[in-house]
């Protein structure tokens, strides 16, 4: 994945993709542009029925683009197995690409969803962020590659989106973890995950306090896992603290323009 957003770019689509609506259609959309796609429990009221999930543009390549959630739709735990697992064999992989998928998009609409190669980097940019510190830290190996329709962000896909390269100019841009933040539904909420409710400014979106959402990367020991907090910044915390089940899930995917269109996207 290229860099997607200079840091001046991100100034611009802050301003303007509050007001900006859905694309007319999806051969039409540009990064930044949000659409809409399938359907999740949202405002935890199942018995109105399920809504629509807006997804924001990251990446557009080759007739397809690469969407991520706009809000943190659940709340669901890594894994709890010991050893650690990577990635490619944790719970929450699997559940993303069997029970999530089959609950969210019909045949039709899982057919547009591309399968993707996801590689996952170790964590040497925990060891370059954590060394520079003075703090603790391990090398983790990154796991095997795998081919998933449903994804999570990995802690590089963060710092590309936002035109940087290390942890520490991430945390130290406030561009950068503006554009990084997320609110959570109120299923998501209901169901545990963490929003912000204090006063701070640089916890919200919005004027809503934002919630945690959930990487792919193996955070700066072997049994941490990457995130982004509240304030949008990259973080690593113990697996453990993914069984309180208060960390959002944002899928990630890439979809096939052209099939969307077909089915009236």
């Amino acid at each position: 994945m290229k860099k997607l957003f200079s840091l001046t770019f991100i100034l611009i689509l802050l301003l303007t993709t509050a007001v900006s609506g859905q694309a007319e259609g999806a051969t039409n959309i540009q990064v930044g542009d949000y659409l809409v796609f399938g359907r999740y429990d949202q405002d935890g009221n199942r018995s109105n029925g399920l809504e629509s999930i807006e997804w924001q543009v990251l990446e557009i390549k080759d007739g397809k683009a690469l969407i991520i959630s706009r809000n943190g739709l659940e709340v669901y735990e890594y894994d709890k197995r010991v050893p650690w697992p990577t990635w490619a064999n944790s719970k929450v992989r699997k559940w993303l690409n069997s029970t999530f998928m089959n609950m969210v998009f019909n045949k039709k609409e899982q057919a547009c969803i591309e399968v993707t190669t996801v590689v996952t980097p170790d964590n040497s940019l925990w060891v370059e962020y954590r060394k520079a510190t003075n703090r603790k830290y391990e090398a983790v190996s990154d796991g095997r590659e795998t081919k998933d329709k449903l994804f999570l962000l990995s802690a590089e896909e963060v710092l590309e989106l936002c035109g940087l390269n290390t942890i520490q100019e991430q945390l130290d841009s406030v561009e950068a973890r503006e554009m990084m933040k997320a609110i959570a539904t109120k299923h998501a909420e209901y169901a545990g995950a963490f929003v912000y409710h204090g006063g701070m400014e640089e916890y919200k979106l919005d004027g809503q306090g934002c919630c945690w959402w959930m990487l792919r990367s193996p955070g700066h020991l072997s049994n941490h896992l990457a995130y982004v907090g509240s304030g949008g910044n990259l973080n690593s915390f113990h697996y453990t603290d993914v069984h309180h089940l208060d960390v959002c899930i944002r899928p990630v995917c890439w979809v096939n323009l052209a099939m969307l269109q077909a089915l009236g996207y």
